[in-house]
């Protein structure tokens, strides 16, 4: 019998199954999609697990098979008590899902079959050194990992960028069945006020208070109204935002069903991302629900953003951590019907341009398999590969 357990940062996949089994929805897009694949894996191969290092400490065994953890490991991430849950469950295949370069060789030394599947890499910055994030490359070359995976192409480029081998790189995403046929291409609305929104994790390092301070800096210019959904340090903004004179133009609506995320930010003129370089790069799942409510977006010039995103073409691009840089993007945007126009226009073939045909679970199915076929497949589908042959067609 095989026994997966995939090990991740954040999270809490009990509250997720509990509020499943209340009502049905989920606040975060993905989570319910993967556990339904741990369900289907359990089925096949025996048992399988997830383990969320900052959840409460926990362990939840449903009847399926799947077992649900958290290790109360401290938004630190201490890797020690994370590491007792792991020995006790004993895994035959372990995926880390966090840059844990602890746990990699620890499953790489009990011979286990080892994969590391990111959907965001450490910001590149000393304290990241610090932490040991420069051997990182050569953890994941050992031929003890026997999968590396990146999120969407350019998540796969940054691990090859940084030094992992490219024929071992998979890039990989989620699947998205919700398109931007759901919503017709924008026009700039004749309105005032104008409406921003925010979706995410609520804290400086998310960019809020450049935000915030953004919306200042355009009073007496732009008449700009902003809604934030997520949690995090509320009271803080709100805060920040009364002390700016922006009272009556922020609301905290703290979260809400994932399925209403789009039509949120189709009712909005224009969806903000401003995480600051000193946040984890990568590509917000946030970025397929703009996309697909055709509302332009306007996001902070991170190296995994920017692959995918042209300035002024599918994306208004700024400064990270630079107010004045964001308002100036706000002020354009709100000024230039043919850009908003083009922006939204561009929703489509933007959303297009992200999807893989490589799934989160059939890789992971693929990977278990260890079947000749399977490993012949996912080889094929390693980042080396796929750019050798883009070179060859083109």
């Amino acid at each position: 019998m095989k026994r997966l357990l995939v090990v991740q940062a954040s999270g809490d996949f009990r509250e997720v199954h509990l509020q499943r089994q209340r009502s049905g929805v989920e606040y975060q897009f993905g989570q319910i999609y993967m556990l339904d694949e741990l369900n289907r894996i359990a089925r096949r191969y025996g048992q399988a697990g997830i383990l969320s290092c900052t959840a409460p400490r926990h362990v939840l065994r449903l009847p399926t098979g799947v077992t649900l953890m958290g290790a109360g490991a401290g938004r630190a991430c201490d890797t020690n008590s994370v590491l007792v849950m792991v020995a006790d469950y004993d895994p035959t295949h372990l995926v880390v899902q966090a840059p844990l370069p602890k746990l990699i060789r620890w499953g790489v030394a009990g011979a286990r079959d080892v994969a590391c599947v990111l959907t965001r890499l450490p910001a590149i910055n000393p304290v990241a050194r610090h932490l040991g994030m420069a051997r990182l490359p050569a953890i994941l070359n050992d031929r003890g990992v026997s999968l590396v995976a990146g999120h969407t192409m350019s998540g796969a480029k940054a691990l090859v960028d940084m030094g992992v081998a490219a024929n071992k790189v998979v890039a990989w995403d989620f699947v998205h069945e919700r398109t931007p046929h759901l919503f017709a291409a924008k026009q700039l609305p004749d309105r005032q006020p104008h409406r921003l929104l925010h979706v995410g994790r609520i804290d400086e390092k998310k960019g809020v208070g450049d935000l915030i301070r953004a919306l200042a800096l355009l009073k007496g210019r732009r008449d700009v109204h902003l809604e934030i959904i997520g949690q995090g340090h509320i009271d803080k903004m709100q805060a920040l935002g009364i002390s700016l004179g922006l009272f009556q133009k922020i609301r905290f609506l703290g979260q809400i069903p994932n399925y209403q995320i789009p039509a949120r930010m189709n009712a909005a003129d224009a969806v903000i991302m401003a995480d600051r370089a000193t946040f984890p790069m990568g590509l917000p799942l946030t970025v397929y629900e703009a996309l697909v409510s055709r509302t332009p977006i306007i996001a902070s010039h991170r190296p995994l953003l920017a692959g995918h995103f042209t300035d002024r073409e599918n994306a208004l691009l700024f400064r990270a951590g630079n107010p004045k840089a964001l308002a100036a993007a706000i002020d354009m945007l709100l000024a230039d019907q043919l850009l908003y126009a083009r922006i939204s226009r561009n929703a489509m073939a933007s959303w297009t341009a992200l999807q893989r045909s490589v799934k989160w679970g059939q890789m992971l199915d693929r990977w278990m398999s260890g079947a000749v076929q399977d490993r012949a497949w996912l080889a094929a589908q390693s980042y080396g590969v796929l750019m050798a042959k883009q070179v060859t067609d083109g």
